[in-house]
């Protein structure tokens, strides 16, 4: 295969990964999709690395970019669980919701596979508490990024509904900071 078609095969392969990674929701099966064409997309990268330096520089913030896509979706897959944890847990405690996340595991409503831990580099999940509130409205916990300036980019929000939303600008911000919107 020549040096063209394979700038031309890695950079479709990296765009459909980013299609799919953004548009994936939570299902195990678009997460797999997903990996096998990044993996794709990072073998070909390998082989361009060295005969099309721009070629590659492409294909490397189309993958970054899928990466990025694949570790938001799986943070809003993990507040999804913590949120069906505290539902559990409060069923089993009269309606009261646990103090802290690890309170989930100690009930075992949720599995410590590593659902407490966000898989974003450098985020962690804040736990604001389960609480009788406006479940639209009332935050339960968030993906935080190290940084709180990057919170504006967009965070994962778990809400007292138990949906997860994707929130970016003033609103992010104001919940990066611990306060309900």
């Amino acid at each position: 295969m020549s040096r063209g078609m394979w700038s031309i095969v890695a950079a479709a392969a990296a765009v459909l990964g980013f299609v799919l990674g953004w548009a994936g929701g939570v299902s195990h099966g678009r997460q797999e999709v997903l990996k096998d064409f990044q993996s794709t997309a990072r073998q070909a990268a390998d082989t361009l690395r060295q005969s099309d330096p721009l070629a590659s520089s492409i294909l490397k913030a189309g993958t970054d970019q899928a990466n990025a896509q694949d570790l938001a979706v799986q943070s809003a897959s993990h507040l999804f669980k913590i949120g069906m944890g505290c539902v559990m847990y409060a069923n089993e405690h009269h309606g009261d919701g646990p103090a802290k996340l690890s309170d989930l595991v100690a009930a075992k409503d949720v599995d410590d596979s590593g659902v407490l831990a966000c898989p974003i580099p450098g985020s962690s999940y804040v736990f604001l508490g389960y609480h009788q509130a406006d479940p639209d409205t009332a935050v339960v916990a968030f993906d935080k990024p190290a940084d709180p300036k990057k919170a504006r980019d967009g965070i994962n929000v778990l809400y007292h509904s138990g949906v997860v939303k994707p929130v970016a600008g003033d609103e992010a911000e104001k919940i990066a900071a611990g306060k309900q919107p």
